[in-house]
């Protein structure tokens, strides 16, 4: 065995765990923190709800529906967020959102690594609302759909 052979072996080997890593179940963990799904509005956790709230949502009147966490934390610093009176994603404090009564269509688009939600709005405007793989994205378009007359016809 060669110097370079000692050297490069523990690396091979340590480089093979990490990679068999999967079965070790820290694979399943890390898939899990990305899947999060769309949820509603009882099951958000205090630290989502008040991440929300702290960007003014829910507003007056106002009550969230269906809910997904985009963050990696689950904190609720990047979400998407269905009401009875819009839609909306939230990022860091800023909202880009659309009233229900306001989007023009919507389309879903279901499969690859990640699901997508897009809005055009009356204005013209885009929203596109992105969805970790198996994140259901499928129960916040169907209400959507419902409350947003004519905006999901084919």
């Amino acid at each position: 065995m060669t110097r370079r052979d000692l050297l490069t072996a523990p690396l091979a080997a340590l480089l093979l765990t990490a990679s068999a890593c999967g079965y070790c179940g820290t694979e399943k963990l890390v898939e899990e923190a990305r899947s999060a799904k769309v949820i509603a509005a009882n099951e958000m956790s205090d630290a989502q709800t008040e991440a929300l709230q702290k960007m003014g949502v829910p507003g007056d009147d106002e009550k969230i529906t269906w809910y997904y966490d985009h963050s990696v934390t689950s904190r609720g610093s990047e979400a998407n967020v269905l009401t009875n009176k819009r839609i909306l994603h939230a990022n860091d404090g800023k909202i880009t959102e659309a009233p229900l009564d306001q989007v023009k269509k919507a389309r879903i688009e279901i499969g690859g690594s990640s699901d997508t939600i897009e809005l055009e709005t009356q204005d013209g405007d885009i929203i596109v609302l992105r969805f970790g793989k198996f994140g259901d994205a499928d129960k916040m378009f169907k209400t959507l759909c419902e409350r947003a007359e004519g905006a999901c016809a084919k």
